[in-house]
């Protein structure tokens, strides 16, 4: 409507999504790195596709295509076991959004066998899981289930309008894919503590001196189980060696923020 059309606006707190009981999975054993939920969040039963979510909206509600309206605007990494991570909210203790790696190992390591419904997933110590074909919702927009399309925790590091999602059909392509962090997608939790990898990037140099300077280092990840960070140098990239060659680095590394590594010994 015309804003002069508007006679007026009421606004009411939506009630918090909750879990009734009989939506509580439970885990299965496969004989991986995690044990897999016996159904999709919002479901009660291995063959229901369960609730749409968006990436990161704990409410489950967002239907907007607009991201300054979801929960987690910018995030600087993925979001498993983050106060944006929906399993976890939603179940507590160990239960959490799986990672990329963790749907990679579900397809390599286990046989999977299409039915109509979607794919039986039998791992080798004869337990199974049933991941069903899900929809796709695009604001109140909702596409036929012909393919399954879940989200991971991970976000795409190169365009971060887009998380990592698994996709799969049944031609049998079981993918990797990126979505739009808006679109509502199904979620099927994983149980296990959350082993997080490490990347550090080193940023432009700080205080630079005739014979110094300080180089900030991000680190995302799980830091603590880091023993070291540190720089390797040298006045041109072919000559850099992290054996034998310059290098400083720190063993005693904060908690948080960046790491500041020193240079010295430089020439003007």
């Amino acid at each position: 409507k015309e804003i002069w059309e508007v006679d007026s606006i009421t606004f009411e707190e939506n009630a918090p999504f909750t879990l009734s009981t009989n939506q509580i999975p439970e885990a299965v054993d496969l004989g991986l790195s995690v044990k897999w939920a016996s159904f999709n969040i919002g479901a009660s039963q291995p063959e229901e596709k369960g609730v749409m979510v968006g990436w990161g909206d704990v409410t489950c509600a967002n239907q907007s295509t607009n991201l300054k309206y979801f929960p987690v605007l910018s995030p600087t990494g993925n979001i498993t076991t983050t106060k944006y991570d929906v399993a976890h909210q939603l179940l507590g203790s160990d239960w959490r959004m799986p990672s990329a790696l963790e749907f990679e190992e579900l397809r390599d390591k286990c046989t999977w066998e299409w039915n109509p419904a979607g794919y039986f997933v039998v791992s080798g110590n004869g337990n199974s899981i049933i991941l069903p074909v899900s929809d796709v919702r695009n604001e109140s927009d909702v596409t036929d289930g012909t393919t399954g399309n879940y989200w991971t925790g991970d976000l795409n590091k190169d365009d971060t309008k887009q998380a990592i999602g698994f996709k799969f059909g049944e031609t049998g392509d079981k993918t990797l894919s990126s979505f739009m962090r808006y679109l509502g997608v199904a979620l099927r939790p994983v149980f296990g503590k959350y082993k997080q990898g490490i990347s550090v990037t080193p940023l432009p140099a700080t205080g630079i001196t005739l014979e110094g300077s300080t180089v900030p280092v991000t680190v995302s990840g799980d830091r603590t189980i880091l023993s070291a960070v540190g720089v390797a140098y040298a006045y041109d990239k072919n000559g850099i060696d992290v054996e034998k060659g310059n290098k400083s680095q720190l063993t005693t590394i904060p908690s948080e923020g960046d790491v500041k590594i020193t240079l010295s010994g430089l020439q003007p």
